[in-house]
């Protein structure tokens, strides 16, 4: 559990599971803070999206900045966190350059992990960027794709979807990439931007849909943030969870390139 806003250094939480028999089910079990002491990063901007990986049962966790002034113009970080000692096992060090503001994470195919670049990349490209899970080496580079908070990888079509509620230009947008392919499939206006931010977004493997809340209404933008709501006969003030499907469904070509070790039905 990321305790990402907590002064004066963020920190991680470890939560027994309920089967858990060497520890109480639902208790603190340990905590590491990133204070840049005993191998921890000094995280000057708070600690985002973490995720686990079933390929080798590590977590994995975004510092959005190491000991910089606290704005994403210093470098970021990627801590590879072993849950059986919880304790940092590795730090993949993220070119700055490439990706500015590490915020989203999803664990993608074939070692892939993509990293949701909240900043514009020092480069001036607006990037975000794809790493591999083992070494942290960078994969592919995906200039306009920057601005993204929370990021999730749908192992039904083989996507990722990027909530860049901070993207750069006049819109916030949904932005879609192939994993296999690390090109852009579509980028779809989903609010204004500088606005209230339409910041997360989930999808379901089965149904291939997408979801994504968008704000409402508020004293400073008393008709809504965004058209979506309205344009399917929601209410653009009272916000809505937009849903998104693709038209063309390619699960079988998915199915064909995941792992051995991958569920599949």
């Amino acid at each position: 559990m990321a305790n990402d806003a907590e002064t004066p250094f963020p920190f991680i939480s470890f939560i027994a599971a309920g089967g858990n028999k060497k520890f109480t089910p639902y208790t603190v079990v340990g905590k590491i803070t990133m204070d840049g002491t005993g191998g921890t990063p000094k995280a000057t901007n708070g600690i985002e999206q973490c995720q686990w990986s079933p390929k080798t049962g590590k977590f994995y966790l975004n510092i959005p900045e190491v000991n910089g002034p606290g704005d994403d113009s210093a470098a970021g970080a990627v801590l590879v966190i072993d849950p059986k000692t919880m304790k940092i096992e590795k730090t993949f060090n993220i070119s700055h350059d490439a990706c500015a503001g590490p915020q989203g994470m999803a664990i993608g195919p074939d070692n892939q992990i993509l990293l949701g670049c909240n900043g514009a990349s020092g480069d001036g490209k607006h990037s975000t960027v794809i790493i591999n899970e083992h070494s942290g080496a960078i994969i592919a580079v995906l200039h306009n794709e920057s601005g993204a908070d929370e990021v999730w990888f749908n192992e039904g079509d083989g996507q990722y979807f990027l909530a860049r509620s901070a993207a750069d230009g006049p819109n916030q947008l949904l932005g879609v990439v192939d994993a296999k392919g690390h090109r852009e499939d579509q980028s779809v206006p989903i609010a204004r931007s500088h606005t209230l931010n339409a910041h997360s977004v989930a999808a379901d493997p089965h149904q291939n849909q997408v979801y994504v809340p968008i704000p409402g209404a508020n004293a400073a933008f008393p008709a809504g943030v965004s058209t979506v709501c309205s344009s399917v006969g929601g209410s653009d003030t009272q916000g809505c969870i937009a849903v998104f499907t693709t038209p063309h469904d390619d699960r079988s070509r998915v199915a064909h390139e995941r792992e051995a070790d991958e569920h599949q039905e």
